[in-house]
């Protein structure tokens, strides 16, 4: 599968709604990397690109928690109308 491809599958599956939740995301990084060759020249860097994706799914999910949290908050103070906005433009 080329890059471009790899790319365009994420957004269709994004859009389609086949993210994991962010544990899920996680425990699957740490197969794969349980799965790669720690013999390999690339072992180092493809565990921290691994680990730097687990890094970003989870700091999104975080992130998009707190976010409607405070949505949430101001939408009971009366501030803000819930029911117009989305999370994810």
């Amino acid at each position: 599968m080329s890059r471009t491809d790899v790319m365009l599958a994420v957004v269709e599956m994004a859009v389609g709604g086949g993210a994991s939740p962010p544990n899920v995301t996680i425990s699957q990084i740490a197969a794969l990397i349980d799965r790669l060759d720690v013999h390999s020249e690339s072992h180092q860097i493809d565990v921290e690109v691994l680990l730097s994706v687990g890094v970003t799914a989870w700091t999104l999910a975080k992130e998009v928690e707190r976010s409607c949290k405070a949505r949430t908050e101001r939408a009971e103070r009366g501030e803000v109308d819930c029911s117009t906005v989305a999370v994810w433009g």
